[in-house]
């Protein structure tokens, strides 16, 4: 249950941080930037988690407006990351 929990997260943040160069909605992208970074803090010592950490960190700086193809590329990573964990029949 927390996988698919978890799996929301990641694909929630992931739409967001694409729609985020169409909309307006920093505010909402920062929170779940955060989110993804508690998340990755808890569960360090996988390197998914190291690279959820990572992606906070760009998030974060995709909310103040900074974004380049690691955005694009972190978009992409959590959203293949959140629909295979709600895949699983873990």
């Amino acid at each position: 249950m927390l996988l698919k929990i978890f799996g929301l997260l990641d694909l929630f943040a992931g739409l967001l941080l694409v729609l985020a160069h169409f909309t307006s909605w920093y505010s909402l992208l920062l929170i779940l930037a955060v989110l993804l970074f508690i998340k990755g803090v808890l569960f360090l010592w996988d390197i998914n988690s190291i690279i959820d950490v990572i992606s906070s960190v760009v998030m974060i700086f995709a909310s103040l407006g900074y974004t380049s193809i690691l955005t694009w590329i972190v978009a992409f990573w959590l959203l293949q990351k959140g629909f295979f964990s709600l895949l699983s029949s873990v």
